[in-house]
């Protein structure tokens, strides 16, 4: 998407549900870790699916992946705290992310007719 700054980067691969469980586990050790004043104890609690690609794009990886931010032994969050946006799904993507994860949130992110 030209208006988002990593646009800028080009499209160079989907990422695996690895990868993006990996995200969320680094994030997490980080605050773990963090001696910073205002950062100790504080836990990550949301996810959102955007910024780095079309997540309904890769729709099998992030179904992978929602399964494992939401399974008791892995990070155990509630399908309510995570949200997966859209620029410009297809209409189809957008009822099989609801049939097969229903309890997840979907935004949509609207940009200007001149934006491509």
């Amino acid at each position: 998407c030209t208006f988002c700054a990593t646009g800028t980067m080009g499209a160079l691969q989907q990422l695996s549900s690895a990868e993006i469980l990996e995200q969320v586990w680094h994030a997490k050790t980080a605050l773990r870790l963090s001696d910073e004043e205002g950062v100790a104890g504080v836990e990550v609690r949301n996810i959102v699916f955007m910024g780095m690609g079309e997540p309904l794009d890769n729709m099998s990886e992030v179904l992978h992946a929602l399964r494992g931010l939401t399974h008791q032994a892995m990070f155990d969050l509630g399908a309510k705290h995570i949200t997966v946006s859209t620029v410009g799904a297809t209409t189809s993507k957008i009822r099989q992310l609801a049939d097969l994860a229903p309890k997840v949130k979907l935004a949509l992110s609207l940009h200007g007719a001149t934006q491509p």
